[in-house]
C-alpha cells in the first residue's frame, strides 16, 4: 500500500503545476515535525471494497 511520502513525491515530480501546492502542504507530514506520525503504513484495517482518503484542505481553494 502506498505511503503518504509516495503521494508527495509523485505530486512534486508531476509535470502538472497543480501538483506542487498539495505537495508543499503535505510536506510537513512527510519530512517535518509530524513525520513520525505518518511515515509508516496505517494501522487501520481498510475493510470494504472502496476506500477513500480525503485530502480536502491540502489545496488552496480557487
Amino acid at each position: 500500500m502506498p505511503l503518504l511520502a509516495d503521494l508527495v513525491e509523485q505530486l512534486a515530480i508531476s509535470s502538472d503545476p497543480e501538483g506542487a501546492a498539495p505537495a508543499d502542504r503535505l510536506n510537513p507530514y512527510v519530512s517535518g515535525s509530524y513525520k513520525d506520525l505518518f511515515t509508516g503504513a496505517t494501522t487501520t484495517r481498510p475493510d470494504g471494497h472502496l476506500i477513500v482518503f480525503s485530502l480536502r484542505g491540502t489545496c488552496p481553494t480557487r
